[in-house]
């Protein structure tokens, strides 16, 4: 129920709003009467039967009520929504109001055409909540100048003029009091009621709107945090005025581009503020900034303020893209770093092979956290990449020009070749996005192999040597996965001492330990020597049979020694290998037959030299003996030496000998 029905002067009084003056004073000193007594006072016109609030009368609410209709203009406002009785179907009404009954109360004055009938009717729809039905015979009663004129002099009791417009106003100006605007607007048939309306509905959020922009341009601009909080604070405190008034405007209307867009550029200066001049870390900085500025984006109306939030927007989501996810961020900024100072200085070789150990060990972390295809993580092992790429083209083609100058060696551009080839097998180890794969780097790799191969660089005698390179940027997880052993999974306890498969690689390892245990017991079972497994398992399961066997093995190499030792001749030495083919003596027995063989060949050799000699000798004595005498033939074949016919014959007896003896081998 609206509270210019239940508190309206007229009813404090209990008067209708056309009762004469008389009446009124007659029913103040009634309340008088009754108010001092401290009695309670009624009258017909309470309408409790509609009108559920009671009606409190004190001295004070007397008083008050008699002040709030003072006035001709007063009067004609509470008169907009107090009944009057100026004729018979009004009584009618009213007595059916008392008893509650709308309807008979309705078709009791629906045929009557005088401003009672139509005031009463625009009542009852007040009360019952119709305010299609209370507007609508308003608007009839008003529009018609006789009965507006009839309406304004029996509630004042005197001349006065108001136009058609003039009592509209007042009466919509207490509606939207309590009716919302957006409810009131489609009932209205006149284009200049519902202009006013909408004005009137619209001044509170407009004014709201208006005064939260000059509180957040008070802020300093230079202050980030302030301007952040002034950015927020104003999205909060506008937020319901704003939609208020989108009840009444479309976004096309220009009035509502005008301060919309104004919201708008306040809260997209807000951000601006902020993000120029904050400390915070970028992501942060373009988080914070970019909720602000996209609230502006939302707001904005006119084509311009869209436009100008656009940009600003489409900026920080530029920016917004080309930064690390939070997980790696710390790992990012290293790297970063890393490359912002590889960039400023004057590098060699050394420092390109550095600076790609250094970056490393953030690439790998990228890679475990992200893992090995997201873009991300290639977009930043490429960035590591291209910047020690370029400078090793540079420092290549700046060797090979020194080199065409003649102010460098050539054995200084080899080793320069030399480093550059190595350096690639680093990058080699490193992921990178595949159109840098194709465009960029293979073309460079694939110019400096052909370099090198043209010099002779590569192979047994070339001057690139083997390189194994000190990058690994396996993860922890493939670290893990390519463990095959127990030196493997000790390894990564080592290299991961909090790692996440640490339990599993415990378990492995002993598991690996186990297995490698049997396996090689079972390689010195088949070799019948157990000395390996005694070293490495010194606390093995088989370590009691291992200790036999070789003790075993001991004594019978033992007595193959003594047996070995015993042997004096080639006969001894003989039987001693076909006793034991295949010992450890097998090489030096085979050694000293060869001694007595060639000790045997040596005398044979010698015997018949001095045989082939004596036979010599004893021919020529022979021959001579029957003519000059033995002697006299020894002494021709002293001759004979010097004349070379006995070395002849003796070198003939020489072949001879090795032919059947075979003592030349």
């Amino acid at each position: 129920m609206l509270g210019i029905i239940c508190g309206n002067p007229f009813r404090v009084l209990g008067v209708y709003s056309n009762a004469a003056k008389r009446e009124i004073v007659r029913n103040q000193g009634k309340m008088d009467v009754f108010i001092s007594a401290g009695r309670n006072v009624s009258f017909d016109s309470d309408l409790i039967s509609v009108i559920s609030t009671p009606v409190e009368r004190t001295k004070l609410t007397v008083q008050t009520a008699l002040a709030q209709i003072n006035l001709p203009q007063d009067k004609i406002k509470y008169g907009l929504f107090w009944p009057c009785v100026k004729t018979p179907a009004d009584s009618l009404a009213i007595d059916a109001l008392k008893s509650g009954s709308y309807d008979s109360a309705i078709s009791a004055l629906s045929s009557e055409d005088n401003y009672s009938a139509k005031i009463n009717l625009s009542f009852i729809g007040l009360l019952k909540g119709d305010y299609q039905l209370a507007i609508r015979v308003f608007n009839l009663l008003i529009s018609n100048a006789t009965m507006r004129k009839a309406f304004v002099e029996d509630v004042t009791d005197e001349t006065f003029t108001i136009s058609r417009d003039e009592l509209m106003h007042l009466y919509l100006d207490e509606l939207v009091k309590e009716v919302p605007a957006g409810s009131l607007i489609p009932i209205l048939t006149h284009q200049s009621d519902k202009k006013y309306l909408t004005q009137q509905a619209v001044n509170e959020p407009i004014s709201t709107i208006e005064s939260a922009i000059q509180v957040a341009k008070a802020v300093r601009r230079t202050d980030a945090e302030e301007s952040l909080k002034a950015g927020k604070k104003l999205i909060r405190d506008t937020k319901e005025a704003l939609e208020s008034l989108s009840a009444y405007y479309s976004k096309d209307d220009f009035e509502y581009q005008k301060v919309a867009d104004a919201l708008a550029d306040q809260i997209l200066q807000c951000g601006i503020n902020y993000f120029n001049n904050s400390d915070d870390a970028k992501s942060t900085k373009i988080k914070n900034a970019l909720a602000v500025q996209k609230y502006a984006l939302g707001v904005a109306a006119g084509q311009l303020e869209i436009d100008r939030c656009t940009q600003n927007v489409n900026i920080l989501r530029k920016q917004q893209e080309q930064l690390p996810p939070d997980s790696v961020a710390a790992e990012d900024t290293a790297i970063k770093v890393l490359i912002a100072s590889f960039n400023r200085s004057d590098n060699t070789f050394s420092s390109i092979s550095s600076f790609l150990v250094n970056c490393s060990k953030s690439v790998v972390k990228i890679k475990e956290k992200l893992g090995k295809n997201n873009s991300y993580y290639l977009k930043v092992s490429t960035l590591v990449v291209n910047s020690a790429l370029s400078e090793l083209i540079d420092l290549v083609n700046s060797t090979l020009e020194s080199l065409n100058n003649h102010t460098t060696s050539v054995s200084d551009a080899k080793s320069a070749l030399s480093s550059a080839w190595h350096i690639t097998i680093d990058m080699d180890k490193f992921d990178i996005e595949k159109d840098f794969l194709n465009s960029r780097y293979s073309p460079n790799k694939g110019t400096l192999e052909h370099m090198i191969e043209e010099a002779g660089g590569f192979g047994i005698f070339g001057f690139v040597k083997s390189y194994t390179s000190p990058i690994d940027l396996r993860t922890e997880s493939e670290y893990f996965a390519g463990c095959k052993t127990s030196s493997d999974y000790e390894g990564y306890m080592l290299l991961y001492p909090n790692g996440k498969y640490m339990s599993e690689a415990l378990n492995k390892k002993q598991e690996c330990l186990v297995k490698e245990e049997q396996e090689c017991y079972e390689r010195c079972r088949r070799s019948g020597d157990f000395t390996q497994y005694i070293r490495l398992y010194p606390s093995g399961p088989h370590i009691s049979e291992a200790r036999q066997k070789v003790d075993e093995l001991r004594r019978k190499n033992e007595a193959i020694k003594k047996e070995f030792d015993a042997c004096h001749s080639k006969s001894s030495l003989q039987a001693f290998l076909q006793k034991y083919p295949n010992s450890k003596y097998d090489y030096d027995a085979k050694k000293k037959i060869r001694e007595f063989e060639q000790q045997s060949k040596e005398t044979v050799k010698w015997v018949w030299y001095v045989f082939s000699v004596i036979l010599i000798e004893l021919v020529w004595g022979l021959i001579c003996a029957n003519g000059d005498g033995f002697w006299a033939g020894i002494g021709y074949s002293i001759i004979g030496w010097f004349m070379y016919i006995n070395i002849l014959v003796f070198h003939l007896l020489r072949l001879l000998g090795n032919a059947i003896f075979n003592f030349d081998d």
